[in-house]
């Protein structure tokens, strides 16, 4: 604050600014806490009822320094309530069977992507992850989960803050489209985008965006969001174009 500037020793400026500090810890510790019971509520859960044993098994697993710390973050923005809430009960109900459990690993712990989440989980767009995919979660303030292929060069990177991870897995029998992206390599030719277009259409896929680089004079580098349901409906669609005679190479394409 400008008013700071007046105060007149240093160590009384370090004390005040010292104040603030602990100040706006204990508001953002008060405030995450009391959004957790929200979520957990959403849930027909209640803070007070879950054993402490679960909430400190949360920490363990989420790296975080201790029950409070997971409340600040929450309260700071830095992780997501309900994400939070649900990772909690997740834990509850898997151990709850017995004490061994507790000592357990972590990793089996997973949220399930169904692909209906809404608002809460958005799909990164540097790897278009697709039913198949082994995935992980990050957790973003703006974006609550960003769902994210494991080899993702970007997920790999904030792996180092293992307090934004999410494990995460996809569900059985997911009925909608996730996008992908495709590059093709192919000989110019009058018509090639409509064939194009019609090999997608005939292997049930559905062209999102096209995008076209000409700097070749004989070959043209094509760029195609697709919606798949699948790595495995992806792999019909690839062959299906591979078998058109102009295309001289398909791959995936990921930033």
């Amino acid at each position: 604050p400008a008013w700071l500037h007046f105060v007149v020793t240093a160590k009384a400026r370090t004390g005040i600014r010292h104040h603030l500090k602990h100040q706006r810890k204990t508001e953002a510790l008060t405030l995450g806490r009391r959004m957790l019971e929200r979520a957990l509520a959403s849930m027909d859960e209640n803070l007070a009822d879950i054993d402490d044993k679960y909430l400190l098994q949360l920490v363990d697993s989420t790296h975080a320094k201790s029950t409070d710390n997971i409340y600040e973050q929450i309260g700071m923005g830095n992780r997501v309530a309900y994400l939070t809430a649900r990772q909690l009960i997740n834990l509850r109900d898997e151990i709850r069977d017995g004490d061994d459990k507790i000592r357990a690993p972590l990793t089996r712990q997973s949220m399930v992507i169904h692909g209906t989440e809404g608002f809460l989980v958005n799909f990164a767009r540097c790897c278009y992850p697709i039913p198949g995919d082994p995935i992980v979660g990050i957790v973003s303030s703006e974006k609550g989960v960003v769902v994210h292929c494991e080899n993702c060069h970007n997920s790999i990177e904030l792996s180092s803050q293992p307090e934004r991870v999410v494990p995460l897995s996809w569900a059985e029998n997911i009925d909608r489209d996730f996008s992908v992206e495709m590059k093709i390599e192919i000989s110019k030719q009058r018509g090639i985008i409509a064939v194009l277009a019609t090999r997608v259409n005939g292997a049930d896929g559905s062209i999102e965006k096209i995008s076209v680089e000409d700097e070749n004079p004989k070959i043209s580098t094509i760029h195609l969001v697709v919606g798949v349901r699948s790595r495995v409906h992806l792999a019909n669609v690839m062959r299906r174009i591979r078998n058109i005679p102009a295309v001289i190479k398909v791959t995936r394409e990921r930033h």
